[in-house]
């Protein structure tokens, strides 16, 4: 495939020095593929707080960037992994425009670019998908391996009424539990919301990929940056907090990203007073982030959200590292 574009690449305090920050910055405010998750400042957070490099890959022509991805880096010996950060649905992928079927027909896609530079310069590569990233054939074609995720999505301008679209059985339980508990913001209580996730995770034999640590640390530091904010649902009787949610956002979006719940309808009644609450503050969507699981896309899925697909890459270019893959022994 003849590359059509310049790549330039950018790492560590070079992302900054260069302004390349400044270029992702201006890419990301309007690529399709936008997400809270592919904000430089989330990125940033958690490559620093595990202690991992950041690289940046931008393909470019005389009119700028066209796509470019923004990589957590871990050192392995030699070896570069390049795998999206723990508790993050997608990886930090934009472009201009989604991949056009005529140029990935004809091999001119600037995203078929970047990935078979990602080929060439790394080791083991995982991708999440942004779900705007829809024919994948850019990749399978190239001997990349893409397997289907879902996630539900729900647009806030598709109704002027939130509550509109759940089912039935959820307007009920909500009627009958909201008396029960007061709803607030609280990013004091980050940490037992961090709790019931971990107690959520543990419930369904799931593992968080992330300490508690860890987790808590990175949301306080996006508390700080004003990139997520946490709400309760707090039992009126027992006053003990009975769901949580800590929600990342960027100026569209917000997901549901750090959550939890004792059992019973305390998480329905939390999200029926959050759910206007964000619609309010000029929010267009909100992404309930994923529905892999059955229980817990049942419980997405009746707020009326839309499910979207999205698709998870990898290729492994190293040799060593491709056997160990195939003996379920690589290295993450």
């Amino acid at each position: 495939m003849p590359d059509a574009y310049a790549v330039s690449t950018y790492q560590g305090r070079a992302i900054e020095a260069d302004a390349a920050d400044q270029a992702w910055r201006a890419l990301w405010e309007h690529s399709p593929q936008r997400s809270p998750f592919s904000a430089l400042a989330y990125q940033q957070a958690g490559a620093s707080l595990l202690d991992l490099e950041l690289h940046l890959v931008a393909v470019h022509d005389d009119t700028g960037w066209l796509a470019a991805a923004l990589l957590p880096v871990r050192r392995l010996g030699p070896l570069r992994l390049v795998h999206p950060l723990p508790f993050s649905p997608f990886s930090a992928l934009l472009g201009t425009a989604p991949p056009d079927e005529a140029a990935v027909h004809h091999g001119t896609s600037p995203w078929q670019t970047l990935i078979a530079t990602l080929a060439r310069r790394y080791d083991d590569v995982s991708l999440l998908l942004p779900p705007t990233v829809a024919d994948v054939r850019f990749l399978s074609w190239q001997r990349w391996s893409v397997r289907p995720l879902y996630t539900y999505r729900l647009a806030f301008q598709d109704t002027a009424e939130v509550q509109a679209r759940w089912s039935a059985s959820t307007r009920r339980l909500y009627r009958r539990e909201a008396a029960r508990y007061s709803v607030q913001e609280a990013p004091e209580a980050l940490d037992a919301v961090v709790d019931l996730c971990r107690q959520a995770y543990a419930r369904h034999n799931r593992s968080m990929l992330l300490t508690r640590e860890h987790l808590t640390r990175l949301g306080h530091r996006l508390q700080q940056a004003g990139m997520a904010r946490t709400f309760i649902a707090r039992n009126r009787s027992t006053r003990s907090i009975d769901a949580g949610v800590c929600v990342l956002h960027d100026a569209q979006t917000a997901a549901y990203w750090i959550a939890g719940s004792n059992p019973g309808g305390a998480m329905t009644v939390l999200l029926g007073h959050l759910l206007p609450w964000l619609r309010d503050d000029g929010l267009h969507t909100f992404d309930f982030v994923g529905a892999n699981t059955p229980s817990i896309a049942e419980f997405k899925r009746r707020f009326g959200a839309t499910l979207l697909p999205y698709y998870q890459a990898r290729l492994t270019p190293h040799p060593l590292l491709r056997a160990l893959r195939l003996l379920g022994r690589s290295p993450r």
